[in-house]
């Protein structure tokens, strides 16, 4: 009685019939149809190389087994903007409109065979697409038939648009075809529905030819036809009762940050600018493929466990067929999910959010070289240096505790410099507030050392070396000012901050 209950519970989660075998890697399902013995072979030297580096890193045991359970993300991952926002019109909600009423709803779904690449259909907003667009943009026509495309063969994607238009207090929809089309928009939304409205667009876009852009001419014509009985004067006029929230949308782009013109976002990620071209857009969006494996591990795997006996109770439950919930479970809102990811923000700033990124590397063998050698350090590679740089750094902490701390902060600066000095004041500002912090100090110097320019630098150095952790903060606290700095110009000794 047991093993059917539990046969039929697999059958109804996963879709397994009775004495089929599903393989399950991290939480990943592994199709056997597209992955043999050595691709699956490579994944597990992945995993292996993984937990060897986190190991050389001094992290062990049950932590270990915490941050293999992490969702990993590829290095290009990319900052994602939080979507949730009155100026977008979404013109279909998969969870809502009858036209997806069929399709299952719950997140188990995802763990069910597939063929490769497909999408799963789940009356969920698993995947959302908004696209930022100036109607009177030529390539708005492009994108305009590729979401009509999208949209006609019910794939599975939650498409909204903020369209970007005059921001005048008073303009004439007879003689703007970008607010001619959001008043005519928001009339049909008014007489009939928000999907009505968007076919009604499109056929507009039908109007312009190939090269061409959107006029007041072709909304006219597609508003005439379709609603001839309507004002069309009255609805596109400058005391249009049709005109609400058409600032909005352009509100809101500023507010992200992005760049020209037209945009796209998928679940708050922007495409790059090579991926806005039309033909490479229809590839990129291989990307909302690729979304659903981290949507397969947030539904399969646990939320927390917290010790070695919650895994191995974990594990035993796998083996009696009982399954836990996810991170992703059916009592959890798609789109609520998606926003509180940590890659989330309001604001893209390319400056500070730049997906560029540079890397030490910490868990190189370090070099066995004496540090005074610096001949010989001079002809390490980078990779060389930052090993025998790490192995010898000392660090200052908020605590006195021997723990594996989350942050490394390493500060590289001239520290006889105002600004050097500066920025090490900012990051111990920073360590008061933080008890997952570790900061260590690489002097820059500015110009050919000396002893006359290097007494801030010295001192700084010798407290690390000679004072405990308590002590080194308030020092350091201390020598940072600017007081300090010209009180050792003028021939004060060290010691006194130290003591007083």
């Amino acid at each position: 009685m047991q093993c059917e209950k539990h046969s039929g519970h697999l059958h109804e989660t996963l879709g397994l019939q009775p004495g089929e075998a599903r393989l399950f890697l991290n939480g990943l399902p592994i199709d056997l149809d597209f992955h043999d013995p050595f691709s699956i072979l490579e994944t597990l030297k992945s995993e292996g190389k993984a937990m060897h580096g986190l190991h050389t890193l001094g992290i062990k045991g049950d932590i270990l087994s915490k941050f293999m359970r992490l969702s990993v993300h590829d290095a290009d991952d990319a900052y994602a903007l939080d979507f949730r926002h009155s100026s977008i019109i979404w013109i279909n909600d998969i969870e809502k409109d009858q036209t997806y009423d069929k399709w299952p709803t719950s997140f188990q779904e995802l763990l069910k065979p597939a063929y490769r690449g497909m999408m799963r259909q789940i009356r969920r907003n698993l995947y959302n697409l908004v696209l930022f667009i100036d109607p009177l943009q030529e390539e708005a026509l492009a994108f305009m038939k590729l979401v009509e495309v999208i949209y006609n063969q019910r794939v599975p994607i939650r498409i909204g648009f903020v369209f970007i238009l005059n921001t005048d207090e008073e303009v004439d929809g007879n003689k703007d075809a970008g607010v001619a089309l959001w008043r005519a928009f928001n009339y049909v939304a008014d007489e009939v529905d928000v999907a009505k409205a968007f076919t009604t667009i499109t056929k507009m876009y039908h109007e312009v030819k190939d090269g061409g852009v959107l006029s007041v001419k072709h909304v006219k014509l597609v508003l005439h036809r379709e609603f001839p009985y309507a004002d069309v004067q009255d609805i596109l006029g400058v005391h249009s009762d049709y005109d609400d929230k058409r600032m909005a949308g352009a509100t809101f782009y500023r507010k992200t940050g992005l760049g020209p013109l037209p945009q796209a976002l998928f679940n708050g990620v922007p495409f790059n600018r090579k991926e806005m071209n039309v033909a490479e857009l229809e590839t990129s969006l291989q990307k909302i493929m690729d979304a659903t494996e981290s949507f397969q591990r947030a539904v399969f795997m646990p939320l927390a466990i917290k010790n070695s006996h919650e895994i191995f109770a974990f594990y035993l439950c796998l083996l009696s067929l009982h399954f836990t919930e996810g991170q992703l479970n059916d009592h959890k809102d798609a789109v609520d999910f998606i926003v509180e990811q940590q890659n989330v923000v309001s604001h893209i700033n390319e400056k500070i959010l730049s997906s560029e990124k540079r890397y030490l590397n910490f868990i190189s063998s370090p070099v066995p070289i004496d540090m005074e050698d610096y001949s010989t350090f001079s002809f390490l590679d980078s990779q060389d240096k930052t090993g025998v740089l790490s192995e010898k750094m000392n660090y200052v902490t908020r605590k006195d505790e021997d723990v594996i701390y989350a942050v490394t902060v390493w500060i590289v600066a001239d520290f006889d410099r105002p600004d050097g000095r500066q920025l090490l004041s900012n990051a111990l500002k920073h360590l008061k507030t933080s008890s997952y912090i570790q900061i260590g100090i690489v002097n820059n110097p500015a110009s050919k050392i000396t002893e006359d320019n290097t007494l801030v630098a010295r001192a700084i150095v010798a407290a690390f070396l000679t004072q405990k952790n308590t002590s080194l903060r308030n020092f350091l606290d201390k020598i940072v000012k600017e007081e300090a700095a010209k009180s050792l110009a003028r021939g004060m000794k060290i010691k006194k901050l130290l003591v007083s």
